[in-house]
């Protein structure tokens, strides 16, 4: 059992906000932009494109967690 599997998924559900499963390069736009670290459209798309395994242009939870190992 690993607790912060729990504290990753709830991270991933607020990226996540239209609830698709996938964090889109507009919602990860909006969430630095809340947490005070705005980037232009360049680097938070180098951002999901340095995720995104599966090149689906998308971040995935399997994807998203790779982040916390």
């Amino acid at each position: 059992w690993n607790p912060l599997i729990f504290i990753v998924r709830a991270a991933f559900r607020q990226f996540d906000q239209d609830g698709s499963g996938y964090i889109q390069a507009e919602e990860l736009e909006h969430i630095m932009q809340k947490m005070g670290r705005p980037y232009n459209k360049a680097e938070i798309n180098a951002m999901v494109k340095s995720l995104d395994q599966s090149g689906d242009g998308k971040i995935g939870f399997d994807e998203f967690v790779q982040l916390f190992k």
